[in-house]
């Protein structure tokens, strides 16, 4: 079966010198949920702009979407829908009366009431476009992406000014989705949560491709165990040795009353067997590996996405 996304040798140069991509290659196939993470200037962004037909890739770059070359072929957008992160409508529209011009375009459509509702765009049906706060301008660009039944979904930053509770029912809503989703982020939770095929860019350059938990496995497949301690130092000192010699545990550092615990998941058992033998701990969190530490395993650098709600 052919894949609904095939990208060849995607590259990208504007004004003739700066490479935005460089040589990126990748399938994504029907009903698929596929992040481009990365931080600001990756290229995430150019990547999902050639995809949707928006910017034209270089010479011998190879971009199909459902077959077709998305630059030579504009029927091509009855098929697809786009959120952009830069996103305008005309500043005297009002949101009742974008909501239906939306609607008016497509022959099938998805019942976006409820989605309307739960974002609270209902409140604001005789607003104008222009006078909407950002939070809520985010809404209702999301909401009338999703108006027309898509066969491929480009979201770019698509939670950027959203509010916590707007930003999960967003993401509520897309795990429902049944057609192909391609989305970029600098969110790691966001993606994480969300998608079955990660890709990661930095400078441009494709840096490792797979799902969240192969990513994790392969590359940072070490969990950390805080807990806190209120015995003597040499007691703790003997209850660090302990667990130093469990299988599948990297390190433990001493850290004034914590014991930080590097490990395995194979090793979790006994080490929480071992604490719970020794009643001097006051507290323990376990912390899960995540796609920030597959980040800097393979880049070395410290990924600092972090989601900043626009009232």
């Amino acid at each position: 079966m052919m894949p609904t996304v095939s990208v060849n040798n995607l590259s990208k140069t504007y004004d003739g010198k700066k490479e935005a991509v460089k040589s990126v290659s990748f399938d994504i196939e029907a009903g698929q949920k596929f992040g481009l993470l990365g931080p600001n200037g990756s290229g995430k962004t150019t990547v999902l702009h050639c995809l949707s037909g928006l910017v034209k890739p270089d010479k011998g770059s190879s971009v199909k979407v459902l077959n077709q070359d998305p630059w030579q072929n504009p029927s091509l957008l009855n098929d697809i829908g786009i959120h952009l992160q830069t996103a305008q409508l005309p500043s005297r529209i009002k949101v009742k009366e974008a909501l239906d011009l939306f609607l008016s375009l497509y022959p099938k459509t998805n019942p976006i009431s409820p989605l309307v509702e739960a974002l609270g765009l209902d409140k604001h049906f005789n607003t104008y476009f222009g006078r909407l706060s950002g939070g809520y301008q985010q809404k209702l660009l999301f909401v009338l992406a999703l108006t027309g039944q898509h066969k491929v979904l480009f979201l770019d930053e698509f939670t950027n000014a959203l509010d916590p509770l707007a930003r999960r029912t967003a993401l509520e809503v897309l795990e429902k989705y049944e057609g192909t989703i391609i989305l970029t982020t600098h969110l790691v939770e966001e993606i994480q949560s969300l998608c079955d095929t990660v890709v990661f860019l930095d400078e441009g350059q494709l840096i490792t491709l797979g799902s969240p938990t192969q990513l994790i496995a392969t590359h940072a497949p070490t969990q950390t165990i805080q807990v806190r301690y209120i015995q003597s130092n040499k007691t703790r000192d003997i209850f660090q040795t302990t667990l130093t010699e469990i299988p599948g545990v990297e390190k433990c550092l001493l850290e004034e009353e914590n014991i930080t615990i590097y490990a395995h998941a194979q090793a979790l058992g006994a080490i929480i067997n071992v604490i719970q033998q020794n009643d001097s701990h006051h507290e323990i969190v376990i912390r899960q590996p995540s796609l920030a530490d597959v980040w800097f395993a393979v880049t070395g650098k410290q990924f600092a996405g972090k989601a900043k709600p626009i009232d």
